[in-house]
């Protein structure tokens, strides 16, 4: 995929400051997101257990929740690891899909980034309204991994032209994030080895998270959403996630299309409205205040 001619401009983080809504500019400028590890610190107000145990109860049967067959978050949770061979796999896998990342966003043309931005509240017409240039990384998950029904994700178009062998690892995380899923995720507890061991809410099955900010910084019953995909046994994130609480739920439910919420929650979950939604939400409550994104670090 070649770059557009219309494509956003690409500068460092300190470029890009926040402007004042209603102000015009003909040409729109982005920061270079940089598909940093997750969040290093939830800042203030991370959930914890008693939400999560709430949410469960408001999930739980009556509603049926079964199990995708085709699970793309399927671990292997319990088979013997060392931490030191799990974290070097990781770095590998994820610098590979850092890769990846930056290749479908030097496709995405500035008029589909600029739809996007403006649906989640960053944009005005052509200009950026920014509190924190990471807010961008909530425009490029959604540009990347969704696309309205009859229109073609970013992702599938780059793989239909990047060309890559067969059995390769560039190859293997490709199509582990093609498949990623959006998941509430509940944590239950640190991993032996190294990452998190947390519940998807909807799904009802346990997911290995391997991501060395959030096993830095999240608690027990912590709750989080995400998109995740598995190129291995673990799981990764895809990129960005929102701290999650009783209290964005309320906020959700009534942001949310009313055809969405008479959705039982194992569709619900996959609508890509439905993560847009809890971004747009997230952002307007100040999500940067509570997230901070960082460098993966040499020797977590």
């Amino acid at each position: 995929m070649g770059s557009n001619d219309d494509a956003v401009t690409f500068l460092s983080e300190g470029q890009v400051t926040r402007r004042a809504a209603g102000c015009e500019k003909k040409t729109v400028e982005r920061v270079n997101s940089s598909f940093s590890e997750s969040s290093d610190r939830t800042r203030q107000n991370v959930p914890g257990a008693a939400d999560a145990a709430a949410l469960r109860r408001d999930v739980e049967p009556p509603m049926v929740l079964a199990l995708h067959k085709d699970n793309a978050l399927a671990n292997d949770i319990d088979a013997p690891k060392h931490r030191a061979q799990v974290l070097a796999r990781y770095r590998q896998l994820r610098e590979i899909s850092k890769q990846h990342h930056h290749k479908i966003l030097d496709g995405i043309s500035g008029d589909a980034f600029l739809h996007q931005a403006r649906r989640l509240g960053l944009a005005r017409g052509r200009t950026l309204i920014l509190d924190d240039p990471d807010e961008l990384n909530y425009v490029n998950d959604l540009i990347i991994h969704t696309a309205p029904a009859g229109r073609s994700r970013a992702i599938d178009r780059y793989a239909g032209s990047a060309h890559l062998v067969a059995g390769s690892d560039e190859a293997l995380v490709l199509e582990a994030m093609r498949v990623a899923l959006f998941a509430i995720l509940a944590v239950e507890r640190r991993h032996e080895a190294a990452g998190l061991v947390a519940t998807d809410l909807f799904r009802r099955n346990q997911v290995w998270l391997v991501d060395v900010g959030l096993e830095r910084c999240l608690p027990e019953g912590a709750m989080i959403a995400t998109r995740v995909y598995t190129p291995e046994r673990f799981s990764m994130t895809a990129g960005v996630n929102v701290p999650f609480d009783l209290e964005l739920i309320e906020d959700l439910y009534a942001e949310l299309p009313r055809q969405l919420r008479q959705r039982e929650f194992t569709t619900l979950i996959d609508d890509r409205r439905f993560a847009e939604t809890i971004y747009r939400v997230a952002l307007a409550d100040g999500i940067m205040d509570r997230v901070a994104y960082q460098e993966l670090p040499q020797n977590p």
